[in-house]
Order: C-alpha cells, then sequence, then structure tokens
C-alpha cells in the first residue's frame, strides 16, 4: 500500500521537537514532582529512591490510608492517580510488580502513582498534594 509520508514527517518532527525540549522537561517536571513529594512528608513516603525513579513519576506509600479509598476521593477532586500499574489497569490482584519490589500485599494496597506530563507546573503539583492531604484527612 501507500506509505503515510506525512504521518512519517510528523512523527520525525514531533520527535525532534520533543529532543529540543527534554532539557526543559527534566527540570521543570522534576521540581513540580519533587514539591509535590516534599509537601506530602508526614502523610506518605516514597517508594523508589529519587535517583532511579523517572521524573514523571512519583510512586507513594500512605501508611494509614487504602489506595481504593483515596482515589475515590482524589478523582471526586480532579486528581488523578493509580493504585497499579498502567499495564494493570482494572485489575484487582495485588500488583506482581510491588510483589517484586517487596511488598506485602497490605502495603501494596496502600500504594498511589502520580504522573506528571510535560506541561504540568510546580503550582498545580502544589495544588494537588494539597488535595491528596486533605483526602487524607478526610479518612481519619
Amino acid at each position: 500500500g501507500t506509505q503515510n509520508v506525512a504521518g512519517a514527517v510528523g512523527m520525525a518532527t514531533a520527535m525532534e521537537l520533543a529532543a529540543q525540549d527534554r532539557p526543559r522537561f527534566r527540570a521543570d517536571v522534576t521540581e513540580a514532582r519533587r514539591r509535590f513529594e516534599a509537601k506530602l512528608i508526614g502523610v506518605a513516603e516514597r517508594t523508589v529512591p529519587e535517583e532511579i525513579s523517572l521524573v514523571q513519576h512519583s510512586h507513594l506509600r500512605f501508611a494509614h490510608h487504602p489506595s481504593e479509598t483515596l482515589l475515590v476521593n482524589l478523582d471526586l477532586e480532579g486528581v488523578a492517580a493509580s493504585a497499579g500499574s498502567a499495564c494493570q489497569s482494572g485489575a484487582t490482584q495485588t500488583s506482581h510488580v510491588l510483589k517484586a519490589m517487596g511488598m506485602a500485599d497490605e502495603e501494596a494496597q496502600r500504594c498511589l502513582r502520580f504522573s506528571f506530563g510535560w506541561n504540568t507546573t510546580a503550582d498545580e503539583a502544589d495544588a494537588a498534594a494539597e488535595i491528596v492531604i486533605a483526602a487524607c484527612e478526610q479518612r481519619r
């Protein structure tokens, strides 16, 4: 069949632009994620060391809050999060990845994953953290 030349050119251009934007992306998104996590000290803890985590992901364990309950409250406030990996969306079993990390089922069921996009600002991350804190306080 006919090759999608316009699609190939568009993809190549998008890849070039993404590569050019990478330093800004890393700096801005890392700052947003770090501010988000800093506000949650005492409410949650990181499950992945900073030096090996992706700049756009925050995986947190909430010691006193089941993830499913927090997910409902966060969704109602417009904050998207996930209790499992993207490839496990909708699964009812504990994530095999979290088990491989050495977490017991109870620990894994208190974890949430937050993702930050290329246009997420530090102010948006601060606001999301405040919503997470409020959701945790609501559970007490």
